[in-house]
């Protein structure tokens, strides 16, 4: 067991250097473009400011000195408090995920952050370093994931440019003099050494430039501008509407400098969606070893995700309506643990992948997991439940225009009123046509998967013994149609709720009574282990 040590002193720089970024905006406006007035708030904003800076730069240190951590052979132990001192220990085998991240902070100081992640809730849902050597990351990697049992001779805090190589060569020729030294010791010894990789995918630079389209990451240099003047107008005293529409007539006059300017315009958003999608997925890498799954993304910012295949709780693909033009689909792991920030998206295996290709990687990377070739469609009646269900909203304007003509006179005359309202009808229609026309469901084995959606496609797939929760509920409408509704639970944060609505009663049944024999399934493998 390795003794309990503080956290990388670098966290103390990374809490200021996030200090900075959240304060810089009122640090500016207060003390720069502020710096001339005598206004009473402004001097009361500029104590208060500086009153929470201080207190957080004290925090920091304070939160430095008092927290420790410890790795033994089974669990982390956290420890913080001087006065008032709370311990918690995290076993390895609640670890759901692993995700490291290394922003440009990190790069520059050549460290990361790590988080492993549980399928707990509240103060136990993450054992988080946001500073760590790059070294010691490893190491816990390893040691959470069952690759070193024996704490090596010094830790990677200590060793300074010592590599990671070297790290575990030194553990394992400690492990070695302890076996000869003791023959009788655990034989929970250092596996062998990490298995190999097998890359299954990584996008060519073709690859990339045609995710930026396909995303419309183009587009990003829309809402950049629209912000970059909203803020210029908080911060400059000066009428930039009258500005803007001066420059705006200037640029009409001439329609050589207009069109100049919209082909300018157009070059640089593709530029900047070209660089969103590098910056996003460059050097996007997709691996697996006979125990885990690793996904590694980002060029300036980098993230690495990695989990254990026995504890994905099922597999998600989905694909929005310009995705099904182009083939393409985005697949998405379930797991039982957070993936740390939203924006980050660690658990997508690539975003851009041609259908079938999607198919093959779940495959390969996923052996336990099948995906049926074909599935059943919703039966025809179950169609009247549908159209049911979606127009509710049309029969609610309908109602109201019923019963009260149009309320603004001069803005919209009768009949084009009642336009807007049969225009609503026939969207809900295609609506449900779409929607049911695109549901399919099925049971082979010990998988449940179904699709559902109407723009936009979701496929389902998940083994009997992950899902946690089943019900089959039936109403009214249902019951006359013979139909049911399935609701399906899997362990995830939060828990991760599906519902595939009108399947026929008979279906409903034989799934319940499917699900039944899960116990036999959890059986079967506690009896392996």
């Amino acid at each position: 067991m390795s003794r309990a040590k503080r956290y990388h002193p670098l966290v103390m720089l990374l809490g200021i250097w996030n200090l900075g970024k959240n304060t810089v905006y009122f640090f500016f406006f207060l003390f720069v473009l502020k710096a001339g007035s005598d206004a009473a708030w402004v001097k009361y904003g500029r104590l208060i400011i500086l009153v929470i800076a201080g207190i957080s730069l004290l925090s920091i240190g304070w939160s430095w000195l008092t927290r420790r951590y410890q790795l033994d052979d089974t669990s982390f132990r956290l420890e913080q408090g001087v006065f008032v001192k709370s311990k918690k220990v995290i076993p390895f085998a609640k670890i759901q995920n692993i995700n490291r991240h290394t922003t440009v902070f990190h790069r520059i100081f050549k460290v990361t952050a790590i988080r492993f992640e549980t399928g707990m809730d509240g103060e136990d849902a993450a054992v988080e370093f946001k500073v760590v050597s790059n070294e010691e990351a490893e190491r816990m990697e390893k040691r959470v994931a069952g690759l070193i049992r024996l704490e090596g001779p010094s830790d990677a805090s200590d060793v300074g440019e010592e590599s990671a190589e070297a790290q575990a060569e030194a553990v394992m020729e400690t492990a070695s003099r302890d076996l000869s030294a003791n023959p009788a010791a655990s034989p929970e010894a250092p596996r062998a050494p990490e298995p190999d990789r097998r890359m299954h995918f990584s996008p060519t630079r073709k690859e990339l430039i045609k995710a930026s389209f396909t995303s419309l990451s183009f587009l990003v240099l829309i809402p950049v501008l629209f912000s970059l003047y909203s803020k210029a107008e908080d911060f400059i005293d000066l009428d930039l509407e009258d500005k803007a529409q001066g420059v705006l007539a200037v640029l009409m006059s001439s329609w050589w400098l207009a069109g100049g300017v919209i082909v300018l315009l157009a070059v640089v958003s593709v530029a900047a969606g070209i660089a969103v999608t590098f910056y996003k997925f460059g050097k996007f890498e997709l691996s697996s070893d006979e125990e885990r799954i690793y996904i590694a993304k980002g060029m300036v910012e980098t993230t690495a995700f990695s989990i254990a295949k026995e504890k994905v709780q099922g597999v998600e693909i989905t694909q929005s309506p310009m995705k099904r033009l182009l083939g393409l689909a985005e697949v998405r792991l379930i797991t039982a643990g957070g993936t740390g920030e939203e924006e980050q998206e660690v658990n997508s295996l690539y975003p851009f992948l041609p259908l079938q290709q999607a198919y093959r990687l779940v495959s390969e990377m996923l052996p336990a997991y099948e995906i049926a070739p074909g599935m059943d469609p919703l039966p025809r009646r179950s169609l009247g439940t549908s159209m049911i269900k979606y127009s509710w909203v049309w029969a609610t304007v309908a109602l109201i225009l019923l019963r009260f003509p149009p309320p603004v006179p001069g803005w919209m005359s009768f009949v084009e009123w009642w336009m807007v309202a049969a225009g609503l009808f026939i969207w809900t229609v295609i609506w449900s046509l779409l929607n049911h026309w695109n549901t399919a469901y099925a049971i082979h084995g010990p998988f449940l998967q179904f699709r559902t959606g109407g723009l936009t496609s979701r496929l389902f797939i998940s083994k009997r013994d992950k899902i946690i929760e089943v019900k089959v509920t039936r109403n009214v409408l249902q019951r006359w149609l013979g139909l049911a509704s399935v609701h399906v639970a899997n362990r995830a944060r939060p828990v991760l709720h599906q519902k595939l609505s009108d399947v026929p009663a008979v279906w409903g049944q034989s799934f319940y009574a499917w699900y039944g024999e899960r116990t036999r399934d959890v059986r079967v493998q506690e009896d392996m282990v």
